[in-house]
């Protein structure tokens, strides 16, 4: 992906760039040669107008959207969690479980701030035995 080029200023989009920008987003894995027939250009021109909308910054990039869902990791989530015991292998245990995105002591409580992705928390939580579950909101 080229850089936007800070010394050019970028041109003003026209319905075909539009038309272009909306193809893209909708399926950034589209060939030029697709690309090119939804937008009814011919590919050279399509592909010259493409690198001129990457060039000054009007693409940034381009992401694949993951199914979370599919990845029976439907929901992160954020929550306190205040453990049942204050052994080491017992925090230890915690801090490394599955599917922890970022787990952190925030008081002296040994609550901590655990964020991670649903499924996961459950079965640490479960696996453990090491933490209570309450609903705070």
């Amino acid at each position: 992906m080229p850089q936007p080029s800070s010394r050019l200023p970028a041109p003003a989009l026209d319905e075909i760039d539009r038309a272009i920008l909306r193809e893209l987003q909708a399926d950034g894995r589209l060939t030029n040669a697709d690309l090119a027939k939804r937008v009814r250009l011919s590919p050279s021109p399509c592909l010259r107008r493409l690198r001129a909308l990457e060039q000054h910054g009007y693409i940034s990039g381009y992401t694949a959207v993951l199914d979370r869902a599919r990845m029976e990791r439907a929901l992160k989530v954020t929550v306190l969690v205040e453990l049942i015991s204050q052994r080491q292998e017992v925090l230890e245990a915690f801090e490394a479980g599955a599917g922890a995105l970022a787990v952190k002591l925030v008081n002296g409580k040994l609550t901590y701030v655990d964020r991670r992705l649903w499924p996961a928390l459950i079965s640490a939580v479960r696996a453990r035995g090491s933490a209570s579950m309450r609903r705070t909101c």
